[in-house]
């Protein structure tokens, strides 16, 4: 259920918003999106990683314009992506560092700092390489 997803507390290398997308696919559409890599951010890498997520992204999804439920966006955020779950046309489920996670208006400013929205093939598992 939704409610066991908010306010959940970020980890560093535990729980971040690219590990919440997954919880959520899986927990609440059933999704085995598994992320065969571990994603560690530091200031340093952070374009770097970013650009895996989305590549990896992209192996099992495609951009759409408009959002539904299930749906996931990457934004554009101090420098490096966010990545949100649309838990509604116009609501997201995200977590920033430091914070907990939480359900959003998917309106400005997250609009404008999107960079795409995806829609997941039906496929099984996530196969990172």
């Amino acid at each position: 259920m939704i409610e066991d997803l908010v306010g959940l507390k970020w980890q560093d290398n535990k729980l971040d918003c690219v590990k919440l997308m997954i919880k959520a696919q899986h927990e609440l559409w059933g999704r085995n999106i598994c992320a065969n890599k571990e994603y560690s951010y530091s200031r340093y890498n952070i374009r770097d990683v970013s650009k895996n997520i989305i590549d990896e992204i992209e192996k099992i999804a495609y951009k759409v314009d408009q959002p539904r439920e299930g749906d996931v966006a990457v934004l554009n955020i101090c420098g490096g992506f966010h990545v949100v779950t649309f838990i509604s046309d116009f609501e997201i489920l995200h977590i920033f560092e430091d914070h907990t996670s939480r359900i959003s208006r998917y309106a400005q400013p997250f609009k404008r700092r999107t960079i795409a929205i995806y829609r997941f093939k039906e496929v099984p598992q996530w196969q990172g390489h």
